[in-house]
């Protein structure tokens, strides 16, 4: 739920904020397509990712794919965070997005690893 939230906080600050925001991940928005699009990708994007993960949190049939969901979407952002840092160059900001998005995949992993021990335990009858 957490990591939901995050996503909703962080796509409301790009869409409201917008300059401030892409400013702090080294965008110039120079042109109307150019803020349209960050509107919608780091604000809407991040929006609805957030708020699908904070419902599939709360329902006890969703919970286990939404952690799924979760675990593959940030790994794939910490693989890619790291690539370009490597290929690119690094800044203290990517540094420390790759050190957010990496504890955002151990909470997934633990999350995840939670969830299969209480399933496992319900099959055993406990």
């Amino acid at each position: 739920m957490l990591v939901g939230l995050l996503y909703i906080v962080s796509g409301l600050w790009c869409a409201f904020m917008l300059e401030a925001s892409a400013a702090f991940l080294g965008f110039g928005l120079h042109t109307p397509l150019a803020k349209a699009e960050f509107f919608s990708v780091y604000g809407g994007l991040q929006f609805g990712l957030g708020l699908a993960m904070l419902v599939m949190a709360l329902r006890d049939e969703t919970r286990r794919a939404g952690l799924l969901f979760g675990l593959i979407f940030s790994s794939s952002l910490l693989v890619f965070r790291l690539i370009s840092y490597l290929r690119f160059g690094g800044s203290e900001v990517l540094f420390m997005m790759i050190l957010l998005e990496g504890v955002i995949v151990a909470l997934f992993i633990v999350a995840c690893c939670r969830q299969s021990i209480a399933k496992a335990g319900s099959w055993l009858g406990g």
